[in-house]
């Protein structure tokens, strides 16, 4: 089923009254949606979507709650079941469970070879304060939807390495591609992938200068390796702006762009929003 046919079922079966979770098959690293229509004189204090694993933040815009989630490209194929959590101004409390089934995804295997110079930047130390500075921004995300439409290309060029390719460091499984790298020179500039809120303008150890996008509703955009830094935290961009140049800094065999597309922590799959965008169903919203 198309997002389209998707989305406007998940409409129709919202108007009904009930909370609705689309598509019902999600492939490994790709979007999910839910959306529940608050019912009339009810106020919510407060709402979560449990899924694999993880607890998200619902949105409340105009008359309904939506959620929205990534599969990890790790999960198992299979039935799975999201779970939401509503917990209303009066006291009372309801969760419904909403199955949907994960289709395996193709990824491939890369194996390369790095110096000693390089591979200490692989220590879970390092690892872990670059989390840290990531997760901490992502909680400021906007309440509201900041994209337009589908995403763009931050940078036209050759895929070097493809979503979710599974990667092996000096014969060392490594883990699967959280982005998309993109050969190019060094100096190229790169663009914002769709309108939002920066967040981080820094140099990390791994990911090397590196600019992190905040675009609403915990839906994020990362540039990495870049040798220079555009933009400033807190700044508004456009869809298309300037934000930075091609680089090689932090863990890189060579000059490219390493971009994600991230909805909360979990990585997504940039064909999708590439594609389609990100839909929400909401009149005159994206």
């Amino acid at each position: 089923m198309s997002l389209l046919a998707s989305l406007l079922l998940l409409t129709s079966l919202a108007a009904a009254g009930g909370p609705t979770l689309a598509p019902t098959t999600i492939t490994q690293g790709a979007l999910g949606r839910v959306i529940y229509p608050v019912p009339e004189g009810r106020l919510v204090a407060n709402a979560v979507l449990q899924v694999a694993g993880n607890t998200l933040p619902c949105f409340q815009q105009e008359d309904r709650l939506i959620a929205l989630f990534a599969v990890p490209v790790q999960t198992p194929p299979g039935r799975q079941t999201a779970t939401l959590l509503v917990r209303y101004a009066d006291g009372s409390r309801e969760h419904f469970p909403l199955g949907f089934t994960v289709a395996s995804g193709t990824f491939p295997t890369q194996r390369i070879r790095m110096p000693k110079s390089k591979t200490g930047l692989m220590s879970s130390t390092i690892l872990a304060k670059e989390r840290q500075i990531l997760y901490g921004a992502m909680k400021k995300t906007a309440a509201v939807p900041q994209w337009e439409g589908v995403f763009a290309n931050p940078l036209e060029g050759r895929i070097s390495s493809p979503f979710g390719r599974k990667r092996y460091v000096n014969g060392r499984f490594w883990g699967q591609h959280a982005g998309r790298d993109v050969a190019a020179p060094t100096g190229r500039p790169v663009q914002a992938t769709n309108s939002g809120t920066v967040l981080v303008a820094q140099k990390l150890w791994m990911r090397g200068n590196t600019v992190m996008i905040d675009h609403g509703l915990g839906v994020f955009s990362l540039y990495c390796h870049l040798s220079q830094i555009g933009v400033k935290v807190g700044q508004s961009v456009r869809k298309g702006e300037v934000i930075g140049r091609v680089g090689a800094t932090g863990f890189v065999t060579g000059p490219h762009l390493h971009w994600e597309i991230r909805v909360q922590r979990t990585p997504v799959n940039p064909a999708g929003p590439l594609r389609e965008g990100i839909a929400l169903g909401l009149p005159g919203g994206p």
